[in-house]
């Protein structure tokens, strides 16, 4: 710990639901060190790169060498004359969910690993339920099978069996499962093993101008450059934001006002900001499912809200949640406020509200208001991922706290023992993101580490097993 913290890396998952935000530009923060680079020196050893010295290795069949100017992945390629070859891409933000792992490349690239039931892994290839095709080791998504690597994604987010990408562009690319139609490409089709990009249900156009995106259960939300909210997939609990129930399954506008900033996804709702006045704040408001109180207005119970409801503190409702991070799980939400502060409310199984004062096995203590949870963040709250029944709070300083489930190991603390409130995971991390029941983290070092559920792979390190790993562990062969 006590790593000197780094700039906040965007994150848009869903059951991780981080609140997101207008992408800043393609690519992240890797950038070529020279204009024009020539192709890096291919290798089998170090022994066959160009130049040799300490910092040079053979990374993933290619010459590179220690750059602290390449900041996603601090390695430099080098050519076969031992110039620069521009920088090797690095991981930047992870979005995890049933059974399934995503990465997204500096470079604008994908990685996907897990399961590949409904064709999840976005390479084009072979499907199968329930003799289940999963990998678990990374693979590159692909615009088709065979094809170009899917690149300029600048945000990434994932469902429970689908997965979205935001590209440079602002348009929408959705690949997985399409029952419902989350992935919102128009297709009857009920699965979609690469992507499609979403269009717009009014008149059959690409929906464009995107700035964010979250991905839900079994849903999909988009906010564009005007402050419109778009969404389409289940609509069951109208977690659309329609009235009228039903699957959409291309974006179709949410009615009422504009204005809105930021969108995230739950398992059954979703939850955006939006200011009340121009250029006041922006607090959190919530629609959707209501069942344990996951909207966050003070009541519970409802079969599905479509019209947007404030989400106040428990014992004061009147007092508007303001966040600068969200965390949506399957039946509950969490959020970060200015301050060392966070905040969960819904259903509290397994102590996923983080909440000490709930005795060990009493759950079920639910809450329809924003309840304080017992952690201590003296450096602030940069980002919360939350997911089955647990979430995780990425500090600024970088360090990582993680509370509530941990039958398979999912709070990363090196053990299957009962629900914990918040506590110190190992690690010092740039980007953290929760599944269904495993979790993983970009660290410092700019590796990717995972740990709890493993039962399609999903932890990326070449093993599938239906014994949990409750200790972060290496994803490997992770190469853009």
């Amino acid at each position: 710990m006590g790593t000197p913290a780094r700039s906040a890396v965007l994150a848009v998952v869903v059951l991780a639901g981080c609140l997101s935000a207008p992408p800043g530009g393609g690519g992240g923060d890797a950038q070529p060190v020279v204009d024009a680079a020539p192709p890096p020196a291919t290798c089998e050893t170090v022994e066959q790169c160009p130049v040799q010295s300490a910092d040079v290795s053979c990374h993933c069949g290619e010459c590179a060498i220690l750059d602290a100017r390449c900041d996603a992945s601090g390695l430099q390629y080098l050519s076969e004359d031992g110039s620069s070859a521009g920088c090797v891409p690095g991981p930047e933000q992870l979005a995890l969910g049933y059974q399934l792992s995503c990465l997204r490349w500096s470079n604008g690239e994908v990685s996907c690993w897990g399961t590949n039931c409904q064709g999840q892994l976005g390479d084009g290839g072979e499907h199968s339920c329930p003799d289940d095709l999963s990998s678990p080791l990374p693979s590159l998504v692909r615009v088709e099978a065979g094809g170009a690597p899917l690149d300029d994604v600048v945000s990434l987010t994932v469902g429970l069996r689908h997965v979205c990408a935001l590209r440079g562009d602002h348009t929408v690319w959705c690949w997985g499962d399409n029952v419902s139609g989350k992935v919102g490409g128009g297709s009857a089709e009920t699965i979609l093993s690469s992507p499609i990009q979403v269009i717009r249900e009014l008149d059959s156009t690409p929906l464009a101008g995107v700035v964010a995106l979250a991905a839900g259960g079994s849903h999909t939300c988009a906010v564009d450059g005007e402050g419109a909210a778009w969404c389409w997939g289940d609509n069951d609990y109208r977690q659309l934001g329609l009235e009228q129930m039903g699957d959409r399954a291309a974006a179709v506008q949410l009615p009422g006002s504009a204005g809105w900033t930021g969108v995230s996804g739950g398992g059954l709702h979703t939850c955006a900001t939006r200011p009340e006045t121009a250029g006041g704040p922006k607090p959190l408001w919530c629609w959707g499912r209501n069942t344990y109180g996951e909207l966050g207005h003070g009541t519970m119970g409802e079969p599905g809200d479509p019209t947007p409801s404030l989400v106040g503190y428990e014992g004061d409702l009147a007092s508007p949640v303001v966040p600068n991070a969200v965390g949506l799980g399957i039946d509950f939400s969490c959020a970060a406020v200015v301050g060392p502060s966070a905040l969960c409310w819904g259903r509290n199984i397994a102590h996923a509200l983080g909440d000490e004062g709930v005795p060990s096995g009493a759950d079920g203590v639910d809450a329809s208001g924003a309840r304080l949870v017992a952690l201590a963040a003296p450096s602030g709250i940069e980002q919360i991922a939350a997911g089955g029944d647990f979430a995780c709070a990425r500090m600024g300083d970088g360090s990582l706290q993680c509370w509530g489930g941990n039958a398979f190991g999912q709070l990363g603390l090196g053990s299957t023992s009962e629900p914990a409130p918040p506590t110190p995971v190992d690690l010092d991390v740039t980007d953290v993101g929760a599944g269904t029941d495993h979790a993983c983290a970009i660290t410092y070092d700019r590796q990717v580490e995972c740990w709890g559920h493993n039962d399609r792979g999903q932890l990326g390190d070449g093993t599938v097993s239906v014994d949990p790993q409750p200790t972060p562990t290496l994803v490997s062969d992770l190469c853009p």
